[in-house]
């Protein structure tokens, strides 16, 4: 919903927009999980998909640990076969964003939002101040609204939640949104574009961009003349 969601009179970031919903989670002992193996098997299924589609992004709204150094991350990503996982999309055209999960940390990220070659996304309010519960580090990409986001839920209809796994989903539909509309543009040329279009956010301290996706398509005056 928060993506790609048009149910005529509420829209997502980029309505026009078809998606593919891929189970990574499964319950074991009682509790709702997601193996990294899961994860690995929807990334490479999703890259056994560009003859068929043209996928501008890869939502992956979960994450495990905390980790504040990119090395250390990026072992990770190596050992887990993450970083090839990425980076055969990114390859493609496709965009991984992560969220950097809900501790409130503001030294560690979750992985995979900490590994290179994933956009990490942390969570603001609508007055653009960093959400209390979000991690955030320097080695995060974007900020998007994550506060009391208004969206579909399971079952219909509508709800309300809060959490960088609601910003993400922003920067996904940001994704998609800048290639339709730069369909030559690579993943690094979007994310740039993001991010020298965003604004500052309050209680950032690593000067990480808040998207704007009408000042990255060049319509700000455009955004500010809407009722």
């Amino acid at each position: 919903g928060i993506a790609a969601g048009d149910d005529g009179s509420t829209f997502g970031v980029a309505p026009e927009a078809d998606l593919l919903a891929i189970q990574v989670a499964s319950q074991h002992s009682g509790s709702l999980v997601s193996w990294t193996s899961d994860q690995l098997a929807g990334l490479d299924w999703i890259y056994a998909q560009r003859g068929s589609f043209d996928i501008a992004s890869v939502n992956i709204s979960l994450g495990y640990s905390r980790f504040t150094d990119r090395a250390t991350c990026d072992t990770e990503g190596s050992t887990s076969g993450y970083s090839a996982a990425v980076n055969r999309l990114r390859s493609n055209g496709t965009a991984v964003v992560a969220a950097t999960a809900n501790d409130g940390s503001s030294t560690g990220i979750a992985f995979p939002s900490c590994l290179t070659g994933v956009y990490g996304v942390g969570s603001t309010n609508d007055a653009g101040a960093v959400s209390s519960f979000s991690n955030r580090n320097s080695l995060m990409s974007f900020w998007a609204p994550g506060e009391s986001i208004l969206s579909s839920v399971p079952g219909g209809g509508m709800g309300s939640a809060s959490g960088t796994s609601m910003a993400t989903p922003h920067a996904a539909g940001a994704f998609a949104v800048m290639a339709a509309a730069r369909p030559s543009a690579t993943v690094d040329e979007i994310a740039g574009r993001l991010a020298s279009t965003g604004t500052a956010v309050t209680g950032d301290g690593y000067g990480k961009p808040r998207i704007q996706v009408w000042r990255a398509l060049g319509l700000d005056g455009f955004a500010r003349a809407l009722p």
